[in-house]
């Protein structure tokens, strides 16, 4: 009996030892379902945001200097636009815009003597000669030599109160006997209040004459304005 009760003894101990193992087994198994919370390795899928790098495609903004480009390009033309633009008002002359500049050109002649083909200051100036020098030295690079070509050149005025400074009046001394006659004998520079800068005839000098005195009044036979 006593064999028994010590073997039973000893297997109550074995199951209580087993048991208490087993215990110890289970309490190790949880821990490891600690490791599944490694599962946070799902925000390293944040490094999906590195799809953030869309911004460093920002940096093909740099492209703008492109821009930059644009406004060199514009420079260039601009230029070239300026100087064409004098050129627009007629087909036949390439001048500057301001009649000052003619008014101006034929008042700094004064004095300078007649000379028979004459056209330039060095060398004097006829009646067309002195014309055909202040057209030419304002742009009309292609105005005309000899009164009756120049006469031919812009808008006939016969109209006085239609004058401006920088137009051209042509004159026939025929016109005072009231002749018909549209064949101008001499003409010169209106700078306004007028009176005219014009070289006239041998022994002469260009000066400025009062054309609203009665003989010239009669005179006149037409302007020409070239603007």
């Amino acid at each position: 009996m006593k064999r028994i009760s010590v073997f039973m003894l000893a297997a109550i101990v074995a199951l209580g030892v087993f048991a208490m193992t087993a215990c110890n087994d289970d309490s190790p198994a949880t821990p490891p379902e600690f490791p599944t919370s490694p599962e946070a390795p799902t925000p390293p899928e944040a490094p999906a945001d590195p799809e953030n790098p869309t911004p460093p495609e920002a940096p093909t903004l740099p492209e703008a200097p492109t821009e930059p480009e644009t406004p060199e390009s514009l420079q260039d033309p601009e230029p070239p636009i300026d100087p064409e633009t004098p050129q627009e008002p007629t087909a036949d002359f390439v001048f500057t815009d301001t009649r000052e500049g003619i008014v101006e050109t034929a008042k700094s002649l004064l004095g300078t003597p007649f000379a028979e083909d004459g056209e330039s200051p060095e060398e004097g100036f006829d009646n067309s000669g002195f014309i055909y020098y202040v057209m030419t030295q304002n742009g009309f690079e292609n105005f005309p030599r000899g009164l009756g070509a120049e006469a031919q050149t812009g808008t006939q005025i016969t109209n006085w109160e239609d004058l401006e400074p920088g137009d051209i009046l042509f004159f026939n001394e025929e016109h005072v006997e009231n002749v018909s006659a549209d064949t101008p004998h001499f003409g010169g520079i209106y700078i306004g209040g007028g009176k005219i800068i014009a070289c006239l005839h041998e022994d002469d000098v260009v000066k400025e004459i009062d054309v609203l005195q009665e003989w010239w009044h009669d005179a006149f036979v037409f302007a020409t304005d070239l603007f």
